[in-house]
């Protein structure tokens, strides 16, 4: 019973305890300039030690970016932007970023007040909501006061239209699919090289999976007011 005890506290610490000298090494590389040598550790700890660090994210973005490869510098900052929205290094890379790939970072107005909160932060708001909204229901059908009535109707109309706006959050960040061009590449018509090419994708450029066959993906993107449709090979995209 002590060795599985031991050995539970081990794995506890030393897992930890790895990732933070892996991360070091990775630094001090990134200062000498070995940027290949960067990314192999970012992406180990990423890939094989499953970790999820915006941090990690961050620097990996920075490394590739360093090192030539923009679209994979672009993934990694939306990877870390999701996760730390508020982070004021990860925001201003991620804005710098967009802007190198001719795009808007955050949309609209809407985007960029929904842009201020990660996946997590927003279903506990929203989950929050819903509990408070209740009450209220609760509280109008069944208290007989008129002031709790009233504060109780005040506080609908007040949460409800938030809670709509947090629900579009949701939605936009676990349904919508979105990845980046990795490789300037064209958009066929159909799932394969010998349908012709329809548009070009530029490196960097944020677009929507809507499905996949094998190989290849059906993506759409927005242009202007134009909304295009095409296929790309799946190993020219990364998903977010």
């Amino acid at each position: 019973m002590k060795k599985i005890l031991f050995l539970l506290l081990f794995f506890l610490f030393a897992f930890p305890c790895f990732g933070n000298v892996q991360i070091e090494n990775a630094e001090e590389f990134f200062r000498k300039g070995d940027y290949a040598k960067t990314i192999e550790i970012y992406e180990t700890l990423i890939q094989v030690e499953r970790i999820n660090n915006p941090q990690v994210f961050y620097n990996l973005s920075n490394a590739y970016f360093r090192n030539g490869n923009l679209g994979l510098a672009i993934l990694n900052i939306n990877k870390a932007h999701r996760l730390a929205p508020r982070d004021r290094d990860i925001r201003s890379n991620f804005e710098y970023l967009s802007s190198m790939a001719g795009e808007n970072a955050y949309g609209d107005f809407t985007g960029f007040l929904l842009s201020w909160f990660s996946l997590n932060e927003v279903t506990v708001l929203a989950s929050g909501l819903i509990i408070i909204i209740l009450l209220g229901f609760s509280v109008f059908f069944i208290n007989k006061n008129e002031f709790a009535k009233k504060s109780a109707v005040f506080c609908l109309i007040l949460l409800i239209p938030v809670l709509t706006v947090l629900f579009f959050k949701l939605n936009s960040e676990i349904f919508s699919n979105k990845a980046v061009v990795l490789n300037a590449s064209a958009a066929r018509s159909g799932p394969g090289i010998n349908n012709p090419e329809i548009f070009n994708l530029a490196e960097g450029k944020t677009i929507r999976v809507r499905s996949s066959s094998g190989a290849w993906s059906n993506i759409v993107i927005q242009s202007g007011n134009e909304t295009l449709n095409g296929w790309i090979e799946n190993s020219n995209i990364g998903k977010i």
